[in-house]
């Protein structure tokens, strides 16, 4: 699949994390690419570029597709990202009661998960809010942790439908 080696300069590609994951696994290239719903070009650019971002989406149909745990996938490849340290006061609000302000701080609403993300708002409300819009597969590991649900619980849910994965648009 990919060259380690680039021909402009002759030195050593530096692999992506989902590039040094997929290393590990032999044949993944047969096993990714059989149903055509990722290219070639497209996984070699998300194993050797680091600018590439990897949609959610494509994320869970290359682990489905090459028989490997999402939570651990996502570790290894994820793993250095974490949540906010987010929590709420106790709210100050006249038109609640104390009982009302008391409870404020366990109302979790979409811009508290947005806020312990770390997804800029204005992105979280239109990936809420649009199918067309896609998200990131560290933004999905992200929002597990903010809920948290483990990885595969929440890639799963969004996903896969009757068994099988959606894949990539």
């Amino acid at each position: 699949m990919f060259d380690r080696q680039d021909n402009n300069n002759k030195k050593e590609k530096k692999l992506t994390p989902l590039g040094q994951y997929l290393l590990r696994v032999d044949g993944f290239e047969e096993m990714i690419l059989a149903d055509e719903q990722i290219t070639l070009e497209r996984l070699d650019t998300l194993c050797t570029k680091a600018t590439s971002l990897l949609y959610a989406d494509e994320f869970f149909h290359i682990i489905t597709k090459i028989d490997r745990s999402i939570d651990d996938a996502c570790k290894v490849i994820f793993g250095d990202l974490k949540v906010a340290d987010y929590k709420k006061e106790i709210g100050n609000s006249s038109k609640l009661s104390r009982l009302g302000n008391y409870i404020e701080q366990f109302t979790i609403e979409q811009r508290d998960i947005a806020n312990k993300t770390g997804i800029e708002r204005t992105r979280f409300n239109k990936l809420v809010k649009s199918d067309d819009r896609r998200p990131y597969a560290f933004e999905i590991y992200l929002l597990a942790l903010a809920l948290d649900k483990k990885p595969s619980e929440v890639f799963k849910a969004l996903y896969e439908r009757d068994g099988n994965d959606k894949g990539s648009k």
